[in-house]
């Protein structure tokens, strides 16, 4: 079993890893392709709207994530009447689900031009391009986009990683095609759509075959018991949602509303950059989501403790790498990415709005096994509330600090209200409700843990210092010295620790095979 689940899980994770770096090329090279043949005001308008379905998605209430928890047991059971009555339930949520999506989206029509706030807005229908939008986003709810989540709860997310390689690039390709050939913003729109829609016919396709019970009529009705249970970790659910949403979804509306929305324009180089490195962490870490539901379903509690230590270890490690490089490289990636164009240079970001933007990063992605774990756990009440209020802190801090600080106080807003209702909680319910231990020791690491990533930043910073020209060739100096500071730092502080060990031996068949044979040997020994 457990070779089972690290197999898996190690499929999950190069399938996502290719999937993602496909993305990451494809969704720039459209970026910049948007940039120069349409114009910055495209991009803001395209992250304007992102975001407000983003908020719209609420509607989902978190039934997604609480259905896919409900299957890992009768997935490991094999009770193929069980799955198939949640994945009926599933179904009838989501056709729902997108009704009210779609009904609440055209009530903001009328409102669309207070959220829009251009000096010289673009010649387009941005009525147009919103209810496109809207569309895309309502699709995915009556389209059999939640047969996918069978596919991912059963170990088998490589397979959904494949395919989301293929139409992504595929919808980014034939969009770029259409603006080089026609410049035409809405028309680009209606190819996304079509080819996503396709993609979820597929994934349908792909889960019928696997799982072809799925496609019988009749299933049986939940018992009461197990939808009075699953309605209150959807309540949680949807609490934890909209205090994600409040947190991170409404910076761009803000930005908008009370600055201007060509910023987000500018800043978008930069936060798209940041969402596909935290999806490509995402993609690691929720590949192993499943396998953890397996484990917390099947083994002891000690055996979860030296799993969990083993993955937390891992992901803070690759979290910490990642916030020094995208501290350190994002500036000259996006003057480079900008070209000699006068008027684009001049939206880069100060270092202290990067700073934020990477602390935000650091937030989210070294909390993710913790949410993995949270979540397999069935800890979804835990934390709730205070989270709902760390987002309405967010909104408050929006209004107070954004007229005196411009976009760095929206940026702080959501770092001050993240750290202390988010982070940092998350590692204490999971100590305390999940393992029955005492959280406090946990929290102490977490905070000693983000204090050495602010010094392998700084450090790696000091070393970088000697770059006065963002050239090719000191872009690429500065990458490799920001992979190996942090590292060098980091296996310093942890090579001897039984968690990285640990880690070791799990990946012991792959580093085999590199010059890393000998330290694996020696840590045996």
């Amino acid at each position: 079993m457990e070779n089972s689940r690290t197999k898996n899980s190690v499929l999950a994770i190069v399938t996502g890893v290719v999937q993602k770096l496909a993305s990451i090329f494809i969704a720039f090279f459209s970026q910049w392709v948007f940039i120069h043949y349409l114009g910055m005001e495209y991009v803001s308008v395209d992250g304007l709207f992102s975001s407000v379905l983003t908020f719209l998605s609420l509607a989902e209430l978190g039934v997604g994530s609480a259905i896919t928890v409900y299957l890992y047991k009768p997935l490991a059971d094999k009770d193929q009447r069980a799955i198939h009555s949640y994945m009926n339930f599933y179904k009838k949520c989501y056709r729902i689900i997108g009704w009210v999506i779609l009904a609440v989206g055209l009530c903001l029509v009328p409102v669309l031009d207070q959220l829009i706030n251009f000096e010289d807005a673009p010649p387009i229908n941005l009525y147009a391009v919103y209810l496109l939008f809207l569309l895309n986003s309502v699709f995915s709810y009556w389209f059999f986009a939640y047969k996918s989540s069978i596919i991912s709860a059963d170990q088998k997310s490589y397979l959904i990683n494949n395919l989301n390689t293929v139409f992504t690039v595929s919808a980014s390709i034939a969009k770029c095609a259409v603006v080089l050939f026609t410049r035409n913003f809405i028309l680009a729109l209606v190819v996304e759509l079509g080819i996503g829609l396709c993609k979820n016919l597929y994934i349908a396709r792909t889960a019928d075959r696997l799982y072809p019970f799925l496609k019988e009529k009749h299933a049986d009705p939940l018992p009461k018991s197990a939808l009075d249970r699953m309605f209150r970790d959807v309540r949680a659910m949807f609490l934890n949602n909209l205090s994600f949403k409040l947190l991170s979804a409404t910076d761009n509306l803000v930005i908008s509303l009370l600055l201007s929305t060509i910023l987000i324009g500018y800043a978008s180089t930069y936060t798209k950059l940041i969402n596909h490195v935290v999806m490509v962490i995402a993609m690691l870490t929720v590949s192993f989501g499943a396998s953890i539901g397996n484990l917390v379903t099947k083994e002891s509690r000690e055996k979860q403790m030296s799993v969990f230590r083993q993955l937390y270890l891992a992901n803070f490690w690759i979290s910490c790498v990642a916030s020094v490089c995208l501290f350190q490289l994002m500036t000259p990636f996006v003057q480079l990415f900008y070209g000699n164009d006068p008027e684009l240079q001049a939206g880069v970001l100060s270092w202290d709005l990067v700073a934020c933007l990477v602390l935000h990063f650091y937030f989210g992605t070294a909390a993710n096994i913790l949410d993995n774990f949270k979540t397999a756990m069935g800890l979804l009440r835990q934390g709730c509330y205070l989270a709902i209020f760390g987002g309405v802190l967010n909104l408050v801090l929006d209004f107070v600090l954004a007229p005196k600080l411009g976009l760095l106080g929206i940026y702080l807003a959501t770092l001050i209200a993240e750290v202390g209702t988010t982070f940092l909680p998350k590692g204490w319910y999971v100590y305390k409700d999940g393992f029955g231990l005492s959280p406090w020791p946990f929290v102490g690491r977490m905070l000693a843990q983000l204090a050495l990533t602010v010094g392998c930043v700084a450090l790696n910073w000091l070393c970088c210092s000697w770059v006065t020209e963002t050239t090719l060739f000191t872009f690429i100096a500065q990458c490799v010295i920001s992979a190996v500071v942090p590292n060098v730092v980091l296996l310093a502080v942890y090579g001897r620790t039984e968690e990285f060990r640990g880690i070791l031996l799990r990946l012991e068949p792959i580093i085999n095979r590199t010059p890393l044979k000998a330290l694996v040997k020696q840590r045996r020994g």
